[in-house]
């Protein structure tokens, strides 16, 4: 399944009608999701909700594509261990690539420490 944005075809899997249905957070510069590979990538994540992701980094990921993440951020009290599929994946800029992950229905992460640390 192909999305036109921006004048490009970028890869998407088609997403249910529970897309957006969390709240998502803005995380704090610090944080970061690990993509558990050979070389142990790094992307800045950009926002967090109990059922996905948004991160940016150097390496474009294959739409569907599933990965075992590694988050870490000041919010949480230690590492967010999840796998996740790739919703989509986008250029932004030269070497530049912002994914969205999807956690799925049946694997939602409880977010209250976020929440928590964003609202006190």
């Amino acid at each position: 399944m192909y999305r036109k944005a921006y004048g490009k075809e970028h890869d998407m899997f088609p997403l249910d009608c529970y897309r957006r249905s969390y709240d998502r957070y803005d995380m704090d510069p610090s944080s970061k999701v690990c993509l558990n590979t050979p070389l142990n990538e790094e992307m800045m994540l950009k926002n967090l909700s109990a059922r996905g992701a948004g991160a940016v980094g150097s390496r474009y990921l294959q739409a569907q594509e599933s990965l075992d993440l590694v988050i870490t951020s000041s919010l949480l009290k230690e590492p967010l261990r999840t796998r996740a599929k790739v919703a989509w994946c986008r250029q932004i800029e030269n070497n530049l690539y912002q994914t969205g992950f999807d956690f799925g229905l049946d694997n939602t992460i409880d977010l209250s420490e976020v929440a928590h640390a964003l609202y006190k």
